[in-house]
């Protein structure tokens, strides 16, 4: 069994699973990324790049919003969910829903910042992650 389940920028299965992005046209879901400030400017400039990463993102966005919550016995592993006080994608609730799902300790970390927190606090959350997994 794992020892804990670090949940980052996620929300927690019991909560509705998407909002339609996956279907999305290209330039519609550039701009939605683009809203997120996680990804290099640079990187919706380069043309050929795009054809090659715009399918692995938008199986990534089919993948979240296909999965369906089924109910089961709860995690027996602590959880800690982290996620931005700014996050467009993932409100303070959803990520605190994690504790519907966990038995035994559950944590919540709030950061500041959007979706992608992580750039801004990497050693916080590093440190958060060594603590959970006890190393």
């Amino acid at each position: 069994m794992p020892r804990a389940l670090p949940a980052s920028g996620r929300r927690a299965p019991t909560c509705a699973p998407g909002t339609g992005i996956a279907a999305l046209d290209d330039h519609s879901l550039l701009a939605e990324l683009e809203l997120l400030h996680g990804t290099d400017a640079r990187l919706f400039e380069d043309e050929e790049l795009l054809g090659m990463v715009m399918p692995a993102i938008r199986s990534d966005y089919e993948a979240l919003e296909g999965y369906r919550y089924q109910p089961g016995p709860a995690l027996t592993c602590s959880v800690v969910a982290l996620t931005g006080d700014n996050d467009r994608r993932v409100s303070l609730d959803q990520a605190r829903a994690w504790s519907d799902v966990a038995d035994t300790a559950f944590d919540l970390r709030v950061f500041g910042g959007g979706h992608f927190f992580l750039g801004e606090h990497t050693a916080e959350v590093a440190d958060v992650v060594r603590g959970v997994l006890g190393c």
